[in-house]
């Protein structure tokens, strides 16, 4: 006989020899029956928040939300509400206006006023900004009784201001 017959008959051997009796172990049947667990809520809410996250991203990623996150961060409010879940609201909102905006054929607008938002917001913010802190210098300074521009202030400049 020839080496390849020795071959495949080696081979068919050690396929029913060895092989066969190896697939047809028997498995014996679990003790309980599965019981259903729910899943912990932390675990779901944890899974729910990355989906948010990532259906989201690229708003939270757009240049736009950092100039109105900043600015909705003025508001009094909202002080101790977390910058994440604002940046999150506005990106929401942002995608829902252009979703709609494109369902409605306007997409082309809406990403135009975005455009202008995006190169407006950093000069409003910056302008608000300074108003603020401006005026929270000078009312520190009317506490603290500070001159201004060298002189002090006198009992009927407290009481006008």
């Amino acid at each position: 006989m020839s080496r390849k017959v020795w071959i495949a008959l080696l081979a068919l051997v050690v396929l029913f020899v060895l092989v066969a009796p190896a697939l047809a172990q028997d498995v014996p049947p679990p003790d309980t029956a599965p019981i259903f667990t729910p899943p912990d809520p932390a675990v779901v809410w944890q899974a729910a928040l990355t989906a948010l996250l990532a259906m989201f991203a690229s708003a939270i990623a757009s240049p736009l939300t950092a100039p109105l996150v900043s600015l909705i961060k003025r508001i009094p409010l909202l002080k101790e509400v977390p910058g994440e879940q604002i940046n999150l609201v506005v990106a929401i909102i942002l995608s829902v206006v252009m979703w709609g905006a494109v369902a409605l054929g306007f997409g082309k607008e809406a990403d135009a006023i975005y455009q202008l938002a995006y190169a407006v917001l950093p000069v409003l913010v910056s302008i608000g900004s300074g108003f603020v802190s401006t005026q929270g210098v000078y009312q520190y300074g009317v506490k603290k009784n500070i001159p201004v521009l060298g002189y002090a202030r006198t009992p009927e400049t407290k009481a006008a201001a």
